[in-house]
């Protein structure tokens, strides 16, 4: 199983879904906004991470939020966070991912953002991770909400379903590292698809 992470592709990218009349785009998540609560996100392993709601929300709306997710393995961790499944996923289509994120400064550990996606040979996301495993990634820690789009992908044979997965990559051992996640998204494009980056 290979990681591959998606570079380039973040703050300023422009996506055009369906450039030649069919502009259909069908989201595949539940729960993706976290608007009251992180019902339909479950953490992949809870003695590696936390999950809870916070009134931090990335459109600054009022009563709405975001996932608050905590990683706090023991080692330095490279997949501590929350997961979903999306079950209705069509070998050799293409797809988009992503959402935006907090990464707040002033934290004892350092490490990264992602945001990524495990193709799945069995329905419910069970059976064997198909390919790469692509991955959205930020960096540097700050005040803003940045948003992570991820290129336009092809579902690898065989594929029935997909983890959709969001976590803190924590570099160091001990302590904990935390970012904030909402607006996350994973979409089936019907048409053709084109990235534009600056």
């Amino acid at each position: 199983m290979k990681m591959k992470t998606l570079t380039g592709v973040v703050a300023g990218a422009i996506l055009l879904a369906g450039c030649g009349g069919d502009e259909s785009v069908v989201g595949l998540l539940s729960n993706p906004n976290f608007a009251t609560n992180t019902t339909g996100w479950a953490v992949e392993d809870p003695g590696s991470a936390t999950l809870s709601w916070s009134s931090l929300d990335a459109d600054g709306a009022a009563g709405s939020g975001s996932a608050l997710v905590t990683n706090t393995s023991v080692g330095p961790s490279n997949g501590s966070g929350i997961i979903q499944c999306a079950s209705s996923i069509t070998a050799g289509a293409s797809y988009t991912f992503g959402g935006r994120v907090l990464f707040p400064t002033g934290q004892a550990r350092t490490g990264q953002l992602q945001i990524g996606l495990r193709w799945r040979a069995g329905a419910n996301c069970t059976g064997s991770v198909l390919g790469d495993q692509p991955r959205v990634v930020l960096n540097t820690p700050g005040a803003l909400w940045v948003p992570l789009t991820s290129e336009v992908l092809v579902a690898p044979a065989g594929t029935v379903s997909a983890d959709f997965i969001a976590f803190p990559t924590k570099f160091e051992a001990g302590g904990q590292l935390a970012g904030n996640f909402d607006a996350l998204f994973l979409e089936k494009s019907v048409g053709s698809s084109l990235i534009l980056t600056p």
